[in-house]
């Protein structure tokens, strides 16, 4: 072919680009469509006509003429097998005409397998899509070939996905044991088989709670052995106490935040972390003292004074604990849950404005932070007693309304 040729031909194919385009743009699908197809069974591995022809179908709904034309794409050029989970064609995804699109993006990935069997993230799909196509056999051997790789988190991947599959078969011992596999490789897993019901027969059986327990020990084991390698670092120190409060070990998390702070003397957290032990043991003379610690070294934090208000409400000292419930207050510019808290300090004490003034706070740091969203908030507020004797007040009802007008404005799909 002459040059001269070439360049009638991309002149031509540009030009029913440019007409298909603008025909998809104005809703003429079925028009667009008649003016690529010359073009595509000129050439299959054609990817933009080929994609801009699909997409007209995927418009039209034509299930058929899009599984028939992704899979010849595929096909032609295996690249495409990325196309397989575009968001245009969920509507058809599920519809017997797809099938022939799995199959051949099955074919793709196993070729491309073939030279680069170390590709996990490949095998991954492949698995996927065996599974699309019941083809659980096949599955569960590219997952047992995932077991074996270098990478932790792709055999925790694997092993979670080989659960999730062997549920699908009625195998709940073997789901059971591969799920153990997946959270000893990745504990963070365990939160996510919380949120997916697929695990649901399991949940009932015991199994969840001692993957817990061995996925937090993991977790501590974890930790303690980054305090013991990098001795230079309070992040881990951090952690591993909040881990030990969250278990309600507090003796453990105290001894602790002693040592931890003859290294790190000035860290604001581990100071609050040790204040808080003190705390929620009813030392409450002491937790005061590390509060008034951690609050003269970082000044301008609206936690250690919130908590001093709650040791001075405990203690029996209304007016000092509404005095540092307004300077708490008066610190609180991006925390909606501190101002929550405080509004309900305010409320057992019967300070009326102090309520409304951090209830206000705390809505309005909500609306412009998102955290806790106005919806988390409002349940907070429902659940919290102290509001009980205002909650008919015309400022409470007018709060509650703004932060269901919020919810409303950023719901999902308005």
């Amino acid at each position: 072919m002459s040059i001269i040729q070439r360049w009638r031909d991309r002149g031509r194919r540009a030009r029913t680009i440019a007409q298909a385009e603008r025909l998809i743009q104005q809703g003429q699908y079925e028009a667009a469509a008649r003016e690529l197809l010359p073009l595509v069974d000129a050439d299959p591995a054609d990817a933009i006509v080929a994609r801009k022809a699909i997409e007209a179908y995927a418009e039209l709904g034509r299930a058929d003429d899009v599984a028939s034309r992704l899979a010849a794409l595929i096909e032609a050029d295996p690249q495409q097998v990325t196309l397989v989970n575009n968001a245009s064609f969920d509507d058809i995804r599920s519809t017997d005409a797809f099938r022939a699109v799995y199959e051949a993006a099955v074919r793709a990935i196993a070729e491309q397998l073939a030279g680069a069997p170390e590709d996990a993230a490949a095998r991954l799909l492949l698995a996927e899509y065996y599974e699309v196509l019941g083809r659980a056999e096949a599955a569960h051997a590219e997952y047992a070939v995932l077991a074996q790789d270098d990478d932790a988190q792709t055999r925790a991947r694997a092993a979670y996905l080989a659960a999730r599959l062997h549920l699908t078969d009625g195998d709940v011992d073997e789901a059971a044991a591969r799920l153990r596999d997946a959270v000893a490789e990745a504990p963070e897993l365990l939160a996510a088989c919380r949120a997916d019901e697929a695990f649901e027969p399991l949940f009932d059986s015991g199994v969840m709670e001692e993957m817990e327990a061995s996925a937090l020990a993991a977790q501590e084991e974890a930790l303690r052995a980054q305090v013991t390698d990098a001795p230079e670092n309070p992040l881990p120190r951090r952690r591993l106490v909040a881990l030990l409060r969250a278990r309600d070990r507090d003796e453990e998390a105290l001894a602790l935040t002693h040592v931890a702070l003859e290294d790190f003397p000035t860290d604001a957290e581990l100071l609050e972390a040790q204040a808080d032990c003190l705390f929620d043991m009813e030392r409450y003379d002491e937790a005061l003292t590390s509060y008034q610690e951690a609050l003269r070294l970082h000044q301008g934090r609206a936690w250690p004074v919130y908590r001093a208000g709650a040791i001075y409400e405990r203690q029996g000292l209304p007016d000092a604990a509404r005095s540092a419930y307004w300077d708490a207050l008066d610190t609180t510019r991006d925390d909606a849950a501190v101002a929550l808290l405080i509004s309900r300090g305010m409320a057992r004490i019967e300070d009326r404005a102090g309520l409304f003034e951090a209830l206000r706070r705390a809505a309005q740091l909500s609306a412009t932070l998102r955290e806790p969203s106005p919806e988390e908030l409002l349940a907070a507020i429902a659940a919290s007693d102290e509001f009980g004797p205002h909650r008919h007040d015309p400022e409470f009802t007018a709060l509650v309304t703004d932060l269901e007008a919020e919810m409303s404005v950023n719901a999902p799909g308005l």
